[in-house]
């Protein structure tokens, strides 16, 4: 997710939803530390909600490491909290393949 505090991010966005009225759904995409494809899904109201204020995206961080061959869990190593996401509003495409849905990196 690139860094996108500019003036323009705000107006990239409400631009983009006044040409897709129909979209609702964000999925904000992109590759781990592990080159790992992540995505998470946001609502309109929620991606104009963190591009006015500013905020980032919030995720949980990426666990999948923590469990061992058996199954058993191991977090002694692992630091748990969150990782931040900053959409960049720019890169955003329609999903022809999920209605209703749209892209971002």
């Amino acid at each position: 997710m690139g860094d996108s505090h500019d003036a323009g991010a705000v107006n990239d966005l409400q631009v983009f939803i006044d040409a897709n009225p129909t979209i609702e759904f964000f999925r904000c995409q992109w590759i781990d530390y592990a080159g790992v494809p992540m995505v998470r899904v946001i609502t309109k109201q929620y991606a104009l909600s963190v591009e006015r204020k500013k905020t980032a995206v919030t995720t949980p961080a990426g666990v999948q490491g923590g469990f061992l061959l058996d199954g058993s869990l191991f977090f002694d190593v692992f630091d748990l909290g969150e990782d931040r996401l900053w959409p960049d509003w720019s890169t955003l495409k329609v999903c022809h393949y999920a209605p209703g849905h749209a892209s971002a990196m």
